[in-house]
């Protein structure tokens, strides 16, 4: 009733092919999840739908459209051509309701993140020509 969630639709001839959820906070909208279906990828309705988004919501006046995620493999290109910047905020956590549960995360949570920083470098690495 707020406002402060959307779900946006592509739909091609009266089927719904492509979804984003946004979460607004304040004048900031996050798209958080989007998808689509194999059928859709060639006419890149998730593309067009992303770009109307951005449009609706600057017309209400928000400021700033949040991606989400990296800019990593495919995704990339597209969005840097919005001309937007990385920004890195502190990640989410699970609430752990067990000593064992805890300490496996307190374990696992330090090689998941190195795995990404070195997903991000090659990435950036293979965005500049190299391999």
């Amino acid at each position: 009733p707020s406002g402060r969630a959307a779900l946006s639709f592509a739909v091609h001839d009266g089927e719904r092919v492509a979804t984003l959820l946004h979460l607004i906070c304040g004048d900031r909208v996050a798209e958080v999840y989007g998808g689509m279906l194999p059928a859709a990828a060639e006419s890149r309705a998730n593309y067009l739908l992303k770009w109307e988004a951005v449009r609706a919501f600057q017309a209400e006046g928000l400021a700033t459209y949040d991606l989400w995620g990296l800019a990593t493999g495919g995704i990339r290109q597209f969005k840097e051509g919005f001309g937007g910047h990385e920004v890195a905020y502190l990640g989410t956590r699970e609430l752990v309701t067990s000593a064992a549960g805890a300490a496996a995360i307190r374990a696992v949570l330090p090689l998941y993140g190195g795995l990404q920083r070195l997903r991000a470098r090659r990435d950036r690495s293979i965005g500049q020509g190299g391999e």
